[in-house]
């Protein structure tokens, strides 16, 4: 299947779907990146991923919401943001966009616990340390980077 558009809320932005869209728009060059609130946009449909609104979360159905009662949560019982959702779906894509080395992809993506966290209406981004993997150390491709 073909993704037509990256459809996420209209209105003020955070980085929650500031960095889904990061990642989206990398994976799907040529997606329309679509910001409404219009039921006919936020509702799943061929070719679309929805993201940061639409009251739901399917995978499957590419709707990535962590707004809705129950929200998605992780393993250690903490909340889901849209972009951590969109991260575990295709983080490990972007990765390979990216050209990091496949055998790097599956340390990296366990390593980058990318969450993000409403406060005041806001999220804030932050990267935490995954201490089970702490003696991991980064190849040289990375270090360039930073």
């Amino acid at each position: 299947m073909t993704i037509t558009h990256l459809v996420t809320h209209s209105g003020g932005f955070h980085a929650d779907e500031l960095l889904s869209s990061v990642i989206l728009t990398r994976l799907f060059p040529d997606a329309a990146l679509v910001r409404s609130r219009d039921k006919a946009w936020i509702t799943p449909g061929e070719g679309r991923i929805i993201y940061d609104v639409g009251g739901s979360f399917d995978a499957e159905a590419r709707i990535f919401d962590h707004h809705q009662k129950p929200n998605p949560l992780r393993e250690d019982g903490q909340p889901y943001s849209s972009f951590g959702l969109i991260w575990a779906q295709y983080g490990r894509d972007y990765l390979r966009a990216l050209d990091v080395p496949e055998h790097d992809i599956e340390k990296i993506h366990a390593l980058s616990r990318l969450r993000t966290s409403a406060a005041s209406g806001n999220s804030r981004v932050r990267m935490t340390e995954d201490r089970s993997s702490s003696a991991w150390k980064p190849p040289e491709w990375v270090t360039r980077w930073v």
